[in-house]
């Protein structure tokens, strides 16, 4: 992650914890082997934000969080949201977005 990505993850990071200061925020927080971009919680909810800019395999992150949610990795919370965000990097010149 270069300095702009860094710096766009942690004024994320930084606005979600004014916006909503029940939650402790955190960046690159790691569930198992996978890292996360941004991540809230609280005694009941678990909040992750993974950020795409450039990556050939955009949803591979995302898509780790749900097998491990599935798998148990994350029991205790009542409530789990996982956000993806992306660039646009993704949007292609015909119109739309890449998957």
């Amino acid at each position: 992650m270069g300095d702009f990505a860094e710096a766009a993850r942690d004024r994320i990071r930084d606005t979600l914890a004014e916006r909503l200061p029940r939650f402790v925020w955190v960046t690159e927080h790691r569930i198992r082997r996978t890292p996360v971009d941004v991540v809230g919680r609280t005694d009941d909810s678990f909040v992750a934000v993974e950020l795409e800019w450039h990556r050939a395999d955009p949803a591979n992150n995302t898509a780790k969080l749900f097998y491990y949610v599935d798998e148990g990795e994350l029991a205790g919370y009542d409530r789990i949201a996982v956000f993806q965000l992306f660039t646009g990097y993704y949007d292609l010149a015909s119109g739309g977005v890449s998957s």
